[in-house]
C-alpha cells in the first residue's frame, strides 16, 4: 500500500536502516577517493550534513556546534604561530 513502511519485525523502518547503509558507503567512496586532506574533510563534511539536514533541530545543533568546534580548533593548531612556523 502507497505511503506504508515495511519494518524488520522490531518496528524499525528498513528504509532508514538502508539510507544510512548508502550514507556510509558514500563517505566511505569519498574518502577512498580523496587525494588530498582537504579532499578527505570535504567527504567526511558532506557526510555529515547529509545527516544533520534531516535531523531532529535540537540534535542537528549540537551536532553542528560540535563540528565546528572541532574544525575550527584543528585549523588553529594549522596557523602559523608568532615565529612564523606552522605547529
Amino acid at each position: 500500500m502507497a505511503g506504508t513502511r515495511h519494518t524488520n519485525g522490531d518496528a524499525t523502518p528498513m528504509q532508514a536502516e538502508q539510507r544510512a547503509a548508502r550514507r556510509r558507503a558514500r563517505l566511505q567512496a569519498g574518502l577512498a577517493a580523496a587525494r588530498t586532506p582537504s579532499d578527505k574533510i570535504a567527504a567526511a563534511a558532506d557526510f555529515a550534513r547529509g545527516i544533520v539536514k534531516h535531523a531532529e533541530p535540537a540534535d542537528a545543533a549540537y551536532v553542528a556546534d560540535q563540528a565546528v568546534r572541532t574544525l575550527v580548533d584543528l585549523g588553529e593548531q594549522l596557523l602559523p604561530k608568532t615565529s612564523g612556523r606552522a605547529a
